[in-house]
């Protein structure tokens, strides 16, 4: 794969996106561990290959979903995992190291994402500090957020982990559904980069799209078509209210 993206949002569903029935995720490997101290196991076992559109003929995504979300056994999956288990010793940690090296031998992505939805929790530390090389936080510019952004931005700056695995996480910032202003693009940029505390090669922006945005809203009143394109429905979801998020990127040259 070109890009490896990982779903470690197990309480999220990933969206636009249907995995075929009976899929296994991630959190079936971490079960394992955690019932019997299990290595995690090949990684095209819970691999799936993502259809795109491009024009690179070589381009490949491959998605390592969190699990299937819409099996019956799912949320009984979710209820038996325990981080603090998980995370009792040191033992967690390296079964998050060998798995991030099975997807580098197996795979060889130039880029692996991964989804961790929040900072702040075990799963959340594990993306931001233990297996990024980069941090990547989606914020919109409400106070909550920017309050909230900023923490997190400190957190993976002065993380124990990333030092005692003698690394330094860098972060990015975007900020989203920003309306792109016609001028003065540089003022709005130095406004946000004083709100969030970063430097200005360090932040970016997602301009919202008034366009999408009606037609978002006029889809989610339309109850007559309940089913639209999957093609269709992902653009729309792409471009939904992002108040808070974070990606994490490890990349093949580092």
């Amino acid at each position: 794969s070109d890009v490896c993206s990982s779903d470690l949002g197990v309480d999220s569903k990933f969206p636009g996106f249907k995995l075929p029935e009976g899929q296994l995720g991630l959190i079936d490997y971490i079960l394992r561990f955690q019932r019997d101290g299990s290595a995690p196991g090949p990684v095209d076992e819970i691999l799936c290959r993502v259809p795109i559109s491009s024009p690179r003929q070589d381009c490949t995504v491959g998605l390592i979903p969190a699990g299937d979300y819409l099996a019956t056994d799912y949320c009984a999956k979710l209820n038996e995992l325990n981080w603090a288990e998980v995370f009792s010793d040191e033992r967690g940690v390296v079964f998050f190291q060998l798995f991030l090296e099975r997807i580098k031998e197996e795979l060889s992505p130039e880029v692996l994402v991964i989804d961790s939805r929040t900072g702040f929790s075990e799963i959340g530390g594990l993306c931001t500090q233990q297996l990024a090389d980069e941090t990547v936080i989606l914020s919109s510019l409400a106070s909550e957020s920017v309050k909230m952004t900023r923490h997190l931005a400190k957190i993976i700056r002065e993380s124990e982990i990333a030092r005692q695995l003698s690394k330094e996480v860098e972060t990015k910032i975007v900020v989203c559904r920003v309306p792109k202003p016609s001028d003065e693009v540089d003022k709005l940029k130095a406004q946000c980069c004083k709100k969030f505390g970063v430097d200005e090669t360090k932040l970016f922006f997602l301009f919202s799209c008034p366009g999408l945005e009606r037609e978002e809203f006029v889809a989610m009143l339309d109850t007559q078509k309940e089913e639209r394109s999957e093609e269709h429905t992902s653009e729309l979801q792409s471009h939904s209210f992002i108040s808070y998020a974070v990606f994490c990127l490890t990349k093949k040259n580092i």
